[in-house]
């Protein structure tokens, strides 16, 4: 075989096979190492090139404004595309309409609109031969009934619809124009609450635009507040700027949110959990002895302050705040009812829980088994204090009180499908699954088929057209 000089002077043989290659390899790289490693070093210089490039594209200010700009434009199109969609479901009936003697929650916030404006505040409670608390009773806490008494106001003195509100005589009352009315009361809460948190959220960098996305577009919050007519963006919105303000290290400011949500539906009580526990763990992980008892003592002191001002007009006597309380936890309801298929509806066909045992008793059994699946991620908080393994704990917890919890309501879902929109970006497959099912069981639960217009419920069966 004839031997050939390399231009670095190193014998490489023509016509070998791959192991002489290799060792002419090894043989070239141990005589001249530095040009061996020349493409090498040319290659990394020129990724750096590139990322010096890029970084200097995103620093140029004609760059940067049209990425805000187009960033800002999505977002746009994004929020009036979830209120227009929010808008035309308002256009469909409600639940309960025209359907005498009880109709539905139309007409219990309605009524609760009535009874506050009309009666004593230490009367909202109370049964009376004015207030018959067996049609649409008010059950819900204080700051809920003051948001019903200025929707009320608002009917009586701005609208001025005096036959809305009126006294008894106002009871099943429907109109296009109440119903307009009462549509957009909803509207203009949930823009209030919940858009000014997830927005507000996103301007600053504290949630993404997934996490914007999958909350504005929820179906699910959608269908029963704009659909079926409720005000759960409220307490939803408030618990959002609640986690809000956990994400930028303000405990004091997340305590006053989380407790205004607490004080309009005690459905909130499903996240007061992994609150505590967040907080609690954030209080005592400060830099020094004296920092954690502050941050701990200005907790309580704000969760105190907030359900004193809310509670005040009940503290005059006491009988008038455990009326409400009452009201709030209706024990003799029962486990649950036939509306809700949580782990006791299947469990009570088995074993027949709500014949052998009290109210009393499963109420205590059901509380004891929900914070048994709630203390060990609870813990795990306490101990680990992050953001990260908060949003999770929201979830675990507001499952977990769907579950197993005394007299769930339909609606309770929310409080955990809300919270799991906050991991859309780090668990989207499980995310959109979990979005898609619970919208999928308000649509079948509350045979939201009526919401489009070639769909009627005829008994139990839902028939096409």
């Amino acid at each position: 075989m004839e031997e050939t000089q390399t231009p670095e002077g190193v014998r490489e043989r023509e016509g070998t096979g791959s192991s002489c290659s290799f060792y002419s390899l090894v043989s070239m790289v141990m005589a001249n190492p530095s040009s061996t490693w020349a493409r090498t070093s040319t290659r990394t210089s020129t990724r750096k090139q590139v990322k010096e490039k890029a970084v200097q594209s995103s620093n140029n200010p004609d760059t940067k404004s049209s990425t805000i700009l187009w960033t800002n434009s999505i977002v746009v199109c994004s929020v009036v595309l979830s209120i227009l969609i929010r808008y035309l479901t308002s256009h469909w009936p409600y639940s309960g309409q025209g359907t005498p003697p009880i109709f539905g929650d139309y007409e219990c916030q309605r009524h609760w609109q009535e009874i506050t404006v009309n009666l004593p505040t230490n009367q909202w409670y109370v049964n009376s031969s004015r207030n018959d608390l067996n049609y649409w009773g008010l059950d819900y806490p204080p700051l809920s009934a003051f948001h019903m008494k200025l929707n009320g106001l608002f009917a009586r003195h701005v609208a001025k619809q005096e036959k809305w509100v009126q006294l008894e005589k106002s009871r099943g009352f429907e109109s296009r124009d109440h119903k307009e009315f009462m549509r957009m009361t909803v509207l203009v809460t949930d823009l209030i609450f919940l858009f000014s948190a997830v927005l507000y959220g996103f301007n600053d960098g504290t949630f993404d635009f997934k996490t914007l996305a999958s909350v504005l577009f929820y179906p699910g919050m959608i269908l029963i507040d704009h659909g079926h007519f409720q005000y759960n963006c409220v307490s939803i919105g408030l618990t959002l700027w609640a986690i809000y303000f956990i994400h930028n290290q303000m405990p004091f400011l997340s305590s006053a949110m989380f407790s205004l949500a607490l004080n309009y539906k005690q459905i909130s009580l499903y996240h007061a959990l992994p609150f505590f526990f967040y907080l609690l763990g954030f209080s005592l992980s400060r830099e020094s002895l004296l920092r954690n008892i502050t941050c701990l003592v200005g907790v309580a002191f704000t969760v105190i302050v907030v359900f004193g001002i809310v509670w005040s007009p009940f503290l005059f006597d006491i009988n008038d705040a455990v009326q409400v309380f009452k009201r709030l936890f209706p024990v003799s309801r029962g486990l649950f009812e036939d509306k809700v298929s949580n782990i006791w509806c299947p469990l009570d066909v088995l074993l027949k829980l709500k014949r052998r045992f009290s109210p009393e008793l499963l109420f205590k059994m059901s509380g004891g088994i929900t914070f048994i699946s709630v203390i060990p991620s609870g813990i795990h908080l306490l101990m680990n204090p992050s953001v990260r393994n908060f949003k999770y704990n929201l979830v675990i917890s507001g499952l977990s009180f769907f579950l197993f919890s005394f007299q769930v309501h339909e609606k309770g879902i929310l409080v955990a499908a809300v919270p799991a929109c906050l991991l859309v970006t780090n668990e989207p497959i499980l995310v959109t699954w979990f979005l898609t099912v619970s919208t999928l069981r308000y649509v079948f639960r509350y045979n939201l088929f009526y919401l489009f217009p070639d769909m009627m419920n005829k008994g139990n069966n839902l028939i096409l057209t």
